[in-house]
């Protein structure tokens, strides 16, 4: 389409042999406005082209020419507002969700939003120093990619409520890169992931979520569940392993858990059998708060107020109080070709674990998520964790729901 002139009544554009006028109106307006477009248009013939004007007014084609004239103007514009709702559809599926949210925040919110932020913090503390431990690395990489990555997929992502940091399903995956490449083969796998998840999110590969069988969802869900009762039944029983024991592998893990059952450590026991059961009981009887938060709490204070001797993250790491600081690793060829294949499983099953979790919020608060910009959110979110001295993250059930 193309327009040709203009006049007081607005451009007019040529669609076939007709001249249609093209106001500067509203898109929702423009399909109520086509009878207005008629009557500027016999106008303008009337003013501009008299004889062709009272040609078809003598030949009483008149009605019947600007009949068209309606016709092709609804079907064009028609086509216009579909097109451009399409276009808006698109970039909203790109648009980070605080930026919806912000429009109808509220102070009232706001505290809620305090409060619940509070809670999160208490219980992603202890998670995140467990998964960190669990993946191979000190506790202060588990904090600082709670603190970088949460912070960036929130502000960033498709869901109102999601909240992401480290995961039981990348301890495995962590504790072997480090052991094969070291720490600087993890952050570059951990960046290229990142890359690889903002690429699927511009490709519009968040959709492909529906596709996913529901067998696959739960057994993915129950693997993972498996792999974090196996990684914490050493802790779970005081178990002590002999120097250079550091299995990586959930069977080897148990492996060693058995053969080593013989060190159970009867305080250790006695502290998790009293978290298990608040973790069980407490939301039967409080539904408010989370039992996490009560288990970190009683737990605490059973170790610091009774005679039990139990091993404490202090007394067996130094946790530095320092902020996250920027870190660029070594890049070589070599590296980077070993981290291609860690980084696209780090990128598929964040992708996977972070919409699962999404669609599990979804159905707590009946709100609707944007995929395509979670995964840009979860990309983003690994390349600052990874260059600030965390690991890998993904949106995480568990302080989602505290949430």
């Amino acid at each position: 389409m193309k327009t040709i002139f203009e006049n007081n009544g607005g451009a007019y554009t040529q669609v076939g042999d007709y001249l249609l006028p093209n106001l500067s109106l509203p898109v929702e307006e423009k399909e109520t406005n086509i009878d207005v477009w008629t009557m500027r248009h016999k106008r303008y013939l009337k003013q501009n082209h008299k004889v062709r004007y009272y040609n078809l007014l003598t030949s009483g084609k008149l009605n019947s020419y600007l009949a068209d004239i309606e016709e092709q103007a609804q079907n064009l514009f028609s086509r216009l507002v579909k097109d451009l709702a399409e276009k808006e559809n698109v970039m909203e599926k790109l648009k980070p969700k605080l930026f919806s949210v912000m429009k109808s925040y509220t102070k009232e919110q706001f505290v809620k939003d305090v409060i619940a932020g509070i809670i999160v913090a208490i219980i992603a503390l202890p998670l995140s120093i467990a998964l960190a431990i669990a993946s191979g690395v000190g506790p202060v990489q588990g904090l600082y990619t709670a603190i970088v990555a949460g912070f960036v997929i929130s502000a960033l992502g498709g869901s109102s409520v999601q909240i992401a940091g480290p995961t039981a399903a990348f301890a495995t995956i962590v504790a072997g890169i480090i052991a094969k490449d070291g720490l600087d083969g993890l952050v570059i796998s951990t960046i290229l992931a990142g890359i690889f998840l903002i690429l699927m999110g511009f490709c519009h590969f968040g959709s492909l979520i529906k596709f996913i069988p529901y067998t696959i969802t739960t057994g993915f869900t129950s693997g993972i569940a498996v792999t974090i009762v196996i990684g914490q039944l050493k802790d779970f029983f005081g178990i002590t392993y002999p120097d250079g024991v550091k299995p990586i592998e959930t069977t080897e893990k148990f492996k060693a858990f058995a053969e080593n059952i013989s060190t159970i450590n009867t305080d250790a026991l006695i502290v998790g059998i009293v978290s298990l059961a608040i973790l069980i009981i407490s939301p039967m009887l409080l539904k408010r708060i989370p039992g996490s938060l009560i288990a970190v709490i009683v737990g605490s204070l059973m170790v610091q107020f009774l005679p039990l001797k139990v091993s404490t993250i202090g007394n067996l790491y130094t946790i530095s109080n320092s902020l996250p600081s920027f870190h660029l690793p070594e890049v070589n060829v070599q590296i980077v070709q070993n981290a291609i294949p860690n980084a696209f499983t780090i990128a598929v099953l964040a992708a996977i674990e972070s919409l699962l979790s999404c669609v599990v919020a979804d159905g707590m608060i009946n709100g609707k998520h944007r995929s395509d910009m979670e995964l840009v959110a979860q990309g983003a979110g690994n390349i600052a964790s990874a260059l600030f001295g965390g690991i890998p993250a993904t949106g995480a059930i568990a302080r989602t729901a505290a949430r």
